[in-house]
């Protein structure tokens, strides 16, 4: 089997993506410059998380770190990056909807 044969899950172009301990996919796009949590099953975007040069991120613990690269200097350092208010609505939202669905 090639990519060719292969199911379109969801189609965007990527920078860096990752999966957190319940399965949520994140990826960056335009460059690094804006960092999104998708849907596979709905093939939608779930949430805006920030935006900004935001390059490679990390998610641990329940966090999301976000790795800024000086390249002219050859640096990096590691962001924490904390959603809008809006956004943590969204993913209240999204909890109970989950709960709400595993208790029928």
């Amino acid at each position: 089997m090639t990519t060719a044969d292969a199911d379109v899950v969801l189609n965007i172009t990527a920078g860096f993506i990752e999966f957190d301990s319940q399965d949520n996919f994140y990826a960056t796009t335009g460059w690094g410059a804006m960092l999104a949590k998708y849907d596979l099953s709905s093939q939608t975007k779930v949430a805006d998380i920030a935006y900004g040069s935001i390059g490679q991120f990390l998610i641990g613990g329940g966090n999301i770190y976000a790795v800024d690269t000086d390249w002219g200097t050859y640096a990096s350092t590691i962001q924490q990056i904390v959603p809008e208010p809006a956004t943590l609505v969204l993913f209240g939202f999204g909890a109970m909807t989950g709960v709400m669905r595993r208790k029928k």
